[in-house]
């Protein structure tokens, strides 16, 4: 009886840890964080546009860094570890940038799966200044590179100064806004983009720009009328880390323009008096 009586409380030692530990075994365990695979260097955008989307020299990310990341897009078809179009905005510590993301393990974004755990989101549905200010870095608002009627579809003919044969060379120098507004314009969002720089701070952004602190990426920041912008002022948009967008400069009598647009530190531009910067 005894023995009997041992068999029976065994046993239900045995079920009992049989019911516990399936709910031992499916207590949820912290994701590995996301790193990258080899020493990268950050870019500006994704594209590939005239020297801005190279990789920074001074943006450098150390092969195993854990890095933030950020949200994904698409832009250059490009080669890393594997061929892919997409991109991960990243931040390690004050630098941040895009990177390939065939370089980012553990990301949350599947390129090669349809979906998975800790999915990372599209920076054009959940930051649109960031994928504002990347398609704005494209640099194709620009009758050199766009036929009229795409010309059309963003601004009235006045606008671009169409006269028959002339086509206006640079990113619109003179015509600053339009930059931003077609950054933003990509990802669903209207700001104003007709006009002087300097009517549409007056108009829709004076009471609220601040001078202080550098602006965040995809803010628009803004210079006063001076003789190098054609007394119109400038406006551009921030890439971040105290830096700018902007085509300096104006239109010239023969329709073009004596700069092409650039990144460039905000404390460089020398022409008009720096207004400050506002998210739009």
């Amino acid at each position: 009886m005894r023995k009997v009586f041992a068999l029976l409380v065994t046993g239900v030692v045995l079920v009992s840890s049989l019911l516990v530990a399936p709910a031992a075994m499916a207590a949820p365990t912290a994701s590995d964080p996301p790193t990258v695979s080899t020493d990268v260097q950050l870019r500006w955008c994704t594209w590939g546009s005239s020297g801005r989307c190279d990789p920074r020299p001074d943006a450098v990310v150390p092969a195993g860094a854990t890095v933030n990341a950020v949200c994904w897009t698409k832009g250059l078809d490009a080669t890393g570890a594997y061929k892919t179009d997409h991109w991960i905005f990243v931040a390690y510590g004050l630098v941040k940038g895009w990177v390939h993301s065939s370089w980012v393990k553990n990301s949350g974004l599947h390129v090669r799966v349809k979906s998975g755990p800790g999915e990372l989101s599209s920076c054009d549905a959940t930051r649109i200044d960031i994928a504002a200010t990347n398609f704005a870095l494209r640099g194709v608002v620009n009758r050199a590179y766009m036929n009229k009627t795409a010309a059309l579809a963003l601004f009235p003919a006045e606008e671009w100064g169409y006269d028959g044969t002339r086509s206006l060379v640079g990113q619109l120098s003179g015509n600053s806004p339009k930059i931003p507004h077609a950054g933003y314009k990509a990802v669903g969002k209207t700001i104003p983009g007709s006009g002087k720089a300097i009517d549409i701070f007056t108009a829709n952004y004076a009471s609220r720009a601040t001078t202080a602190g550098a602006p965040p990426i995809g803010a628009l920041v803004f210079w006063g009328p001076a003789q190098d912008n054609g007394n119109r002022g400038l406006e551009g948009i921030s890439v971040g880390g105290g830096k700018v967008f902007v085509a300096q400069g104006r239109r010239t009598n023969d329709g073009r323009s004596p700069r092409f647009a650039t990144i460039v530190d905000i404390s460089s531009v020398a022409a008009g008096t720096y207004l400050g910067w506002v998210t739009p």
